[in-house]
């Protein structure tokens, strides 16, 4: 079960003016929310990693991704 907040984030697809048209389909959405819960927890465990620290050479993309997905 996806959370609220990819949830949402799938329904924006909706909202893209290129797809605005598409009748929207509910279980599609789900499973693309549930894609961004598991790529968040991904982004949640790299966290850990000395990389992706404040010092670390990955530090840069990895916030631009936290941001994107926790906005």
């Amino acid at each position: 079960m996806a959370t609220a907040h990819s949830r949402g984030l799938a329904a924006q697809a909706w909202c893209d003016p290129r797809t605005s048209c598409i009748v929207m389909d509910p279980v599609l959405a789900e499973v693309f929310a549930e894609m961004l819960d598991r790529y968040k927890e991904a982004i949640i465990w790299m966290s850990g990693s000395s990389s992706f620290g404040p010092e670390g050479e990955a530090v840069e993309d990895w916030r631009k991704l936290r941001d994107a997905l926790f906005p």
